[in-house]
């Protein structure tokens, strides 16, 4: 998956990802700090590079969902999509949903109160495609569908 440069402004700007000096000092009455000697920089608006990376990820990755995601469901396959981040979630479920290709597909979101009920309409093939939290690998699910 190659992540280009307006994959990751794309999600800079969704998300207010900005990288600013770290040790910048306000200056005094307000307005530009000045930068001082200790130097670095810091992410704001989105704080783990691992998140960082799945939103860019999320803009990256439209093309082949719409290739893989066609072809699994034509053969009759059930699909399980996992991410590590809420957000990432979040964008992988509007892609589908806005998407003209991917909005015909079944999709359901397996986290937190959701994931009960997201696993019934799995299971009883209401549903193309389960989104799960990585942190569901903990819980006992049965994914045996896909």
């Amino acid at each position: 998956l190659d992540i280009r440069k307006d994959h990751a402004e794309a999600a800079a700007e969704k998300f207010g990802i900005v990288r600013r000096a770290a040790d910048v000092r306000p200056a005094p009455g307000g307005g530009e700090g000045a930068i001082g000697e200790g130097g670095g920089y810091v992410w704001e608006g989105v704080a783990t590079a691992w998140e960082r990376s799945g939103l860019c990820k999320v803009h990256a990755v439209r093309e082949v969902l719409k290739e893989k995601l066609t072809a699994c469901l034509a053969a009759g396959e059930a699909v399980v999509l996992f991410v590590r981040h809420h957000r990432v979630r979040e964008a992988v479920e509007a892609l589908v949903e806005t998407d003209p290709v991917l909005r015909k597909f079944r999709l359901v979101s397996l986290y937190g109160m959701h994931r009960e009920s997201g696993l019934r309409k799995f299971a009883a093939g209401t549903a193309d495609i389960a989104l799960c939290m990585v942190e569901s690998c903990g819980v006992a699910i049965d994914l045996s569908r896909a």
